[in-house]
């Protein structure tokens, strides 16, 4: 601590104590810099980062060569050191063991020093490929090109384009489908005629009536499950959501039952509703009432609370003072 400023001790604060600069810290009427990131991209744009130099294999070869052969010379070494082989002993292993490691070389992966340029670029380029594979970057993909904002835009409105134009040619190939299934089930129907079989045709209609009526039942029965859903999900939104999501899940349920016993059914149902609705306009009044007899309860004792505290405060400066009276 010095001059009122810093810790009184260091100790559990995980810091030396000395007192240091705040880096993070940013001034209440500091500008931020360089936060005009579209003069940024375009710049980028203008002035792109020229792409990465590729390796030169050529040289990277001629390295591992030289390795070879720099081993093989103290292999040579070693041979002519014992003394036990002659000359064209000597030279018939080394091309031997020439022969072995350059079939290895070929066989095995370029070992990677990161020290030199060349290889260090090839592990980068080995890298980038697969990062490349894993995020699934196309091939086509230029450098640069994610800063430019026009190209990107024109791309996301090409692939919105292409999806509205499968799905319009998904909904004509449905279409298509239909119309055939209708013109064999036409021809069917017309060589059936021909040969006479009427009676099997009528039933075969009222087959295809019947499965068309199911059909259109299943389909009305979803839709007032989904609706019946989403009005549940309402009611725990709002107690006014609630009653209009009743009144909208009776008239579905109305509506698949005949017309007369409909008519019926809905005065029943508007009725009950209307009681439900007496009910529920009751029920909240009451549990108005009662909040605001609670709130003014707490008004009341937070009140008295206030005036004990503001007394025993009183009461601790006059025994203060007194203390300091006796004492003087």
């Amino acid at each position: 601590m010095y001059n009122g400023v810093g810790l009184t001790t260091p100790r559990g604060s995980g810091t030396s104590g000395y007192i240091q600069k705040n880096l993070s810290y940013v001034a209440p009427g500091a500008k931020a810099k360089n936060m005009d990131y579209g003069k940024i991209l375009q710049q980028l744009k203008d002035n792109p980062l020229p792409p990465p130099r590729p390796p030169n294999k050529d040289l990277i070869e001629h390295e591992q060569k030289r390795k070879i052969e720099a081993q093989l010379f103290k292999l040579e070494k070693e041979l002519r050191a014992m003394n036990n082989m002659s000359e064209e002993e000597i030279k018939k292993s080394l091309e031997d063991a020439r022969a072995h490691m350059t079939q290895k070389l070929k066989q095995a992966p370029t070992m990677i020093n990161t020290k030199e340029s060349h290889q260090a670029a090839l592990a980068k380029e080995k890298h980038m490929e697969k990062l490349k594979n894993a995020l699934g970057i196309s091939e086509k993909h230029e450098f640069g090109a994610a800063f430019d904002l026009e190209l990107q835009e024109n791309k996301r409105l090409d692939r919105l384009a292409e999806l509205d134009r499968i799905k319009k040619e998904k909904k004509k190939a449905k279409k298509e489908a239909k119309k055939k299934q209708q013109m064999e089930e036409l021809m069917k129907q017309a060589d059936m005629i021909k040969q006479g079989k009427t009676q099997e045709l009528e039933e075969e209609i009222k087959q295809i009536q019947e499965v068309q009526e199911t059909n259109l039942k299943d389909k009305k029965k979803k839709k007032s499950k989904k609706s019946k859903k989403d009005k549940k999900k309402r009611r725990h939104s709002s107690s006014s959501e609630d009653d209009n999501s009743d009144l909208s899940s009776v008239s579905e349920e109305s509506q698949s039952d005949d017309s007369d016993s409909e008519q019926k059914k809905k005065q029943k149902r508007s009725e009950e509703n209307k009681k439900r609705e007496r009910s529920r306009s009751r029920d909240r009044d009451e549990r108005d009432k009662v909040r605001d007899r609670v709130r003014e309860q707490n008004d009341r004792d937070r009140k008295r609370r206030d005036s004990r505290d503001d007394h025993r405060d009183s009461r601790d400066r006059r025994r203060s003072r007194d203390r300091d009276d006796r004492r003087r």
